[in-house]
C-alpha cells in the first residue's frame, strides 16, 4: 500500500514518461506539463535520476538485483520523492535461470541467460532515459524482435534522435545502455 491505496490504484501517468503522481497529489494535465519550463523539468530529470541510482546503489549494495525496473515501478511523487517499488522479482548478484522481468527494459544478458548483477539495473534505466530524451524507446516491433536486437544490436544515436538534449545526459543513456554490462559503469550519477 502507498498513501493507503492498494498498489495498483496508486500509479498515474502522465504525459510525461518519467513522472509519476500519487492519487493524492494534484495530477497535471498534458497543457499543464507544456507549461512547466524546459528547465525545471530537466532539473526534476536530474533529481529523479539521482535518486533513483542512489535507491539501485543501495539494492545492490546489499547483494540483490531489481531486475524490473521500468517507468510503472518508479513512483516520483509531486514533491520529488521518488520511490521504486515491485520488488517481486529482486535476485542475488549472478542469477542465472529463465527469462524474468519485462521484455521492453530487460538487459541482453537477462535475455542470453546470462550473469545478471547492478548493470542489468542501469540497462532498464536507460531504456527510461532513452525514452524521456527522445520522446520513445530505443528498440521497436514485436516483443520477440525487442529482445532480438537488443542482444544483436546497439541502440540508435541519440546524439542524432535529439540533439537538443544535455549532452551529459546523452552521454549516461549511452553508456546505461552498452550491449556488454562491463562496459556500463552503474554507480555512475548524473
Amino acid at each position: 500500500l502507498i498513501d493507503g491505496l492498494p498498489l495498483g490504484q496508486t500509479v498515474l501517468e502522465t504525459d510525461l514518461p518519467f513522472l509519476r503522481l500519487a492519487p493524492s497529489d494534484r495530477n497535471l494535465t498534458g497543457a499543464e506539463v507544456e507549461l512547466v519550463p524546459q528547465e525545471r523539468r530537466e532539473y526534476r530529470l536530474r533529481e529523479a535520476l539521482a535518486q533513483l541510482t542512489e535507491v539501485l546503489d543501495y539494492i545492490h549494495s546489499r547483494g540483490h538485483v531489481h531486475c524490473d525496473v521500468k517507468p510503472s515501478n518508479v513512483l516520483v511523487r509531486e514533491t520529488g520523492e521518488l520511490y521504486l517499488l515491485d520488488f517481486g522479482l529482486t535476485n542475488a548478484f549472478g542469477s542465472q535461470g529463465p527469462f524474468q522481468g519485462t521484455p521492453g527494459y530487460a538487459a541482453p544478458e537477462q535475455i542470453l541467460h546470462e550473469h545478471v548483477g547492478p548493470a542489468a539495473d542501469f540497462y532498464a534505466a536507460g531504456i527510461m532515459l532513452f525514452e524521456v530524451l527522445a520522446g520513445r524507446k530505443p528498440f521497436a516491433g514485436s516483443e520477440q524482435q525487442v529482445l532480438l536486437d537488443k542482444v544483436q544490436f546497439d541502440p540508435p544515436d541519440l546524439s542524432t534522435l535529439a540533439p537538443d538534449q544535455p549532452a551529459d545526459l546523452v552521454a549516461l543513456c549511452t553508456q546505461w545502455l552498452a550491449r556488454d554490462p562491463k562496459r556500463r559503469r552503474p554507480f555512475a550519477a548524473p
